[in-house]
């Protein structure tokens, strides 16, 4: 099984930034933050940064493939 993903190109980077996820998922930072806002996507905070782990990545994926399928 090919290794595809969030994590496909750092296998040991847990936390990304929100410009990182932005460009992982192709769309501007500002729509991240508005996705994080809303509650689609989980986050930490490190002192006043906001990171988004892998596995909060993952899952806002499989929610969005999930509502895809369902149209």
């Amino acid at each position: 099984m090919e290794n595809t993903g969030p994590a496909a190109s750092h296998p040991l980077k847990r936390y990304y930034r929100v410009d990182e996820v932005a460009g992982y998922f192709a769309v501007s930072e500002r729509t991240i933050y508005r996705m994080i806002y809303a509650g689609e996507i989980k986050t930490i905070r490190v002192r006043d940064r906001i990171r988004i782990s892998v596995e909060a990545m993952r899952a806002f994926e499989e929610r969005a493939i999930e509502a895809e399928d369902d149209r």
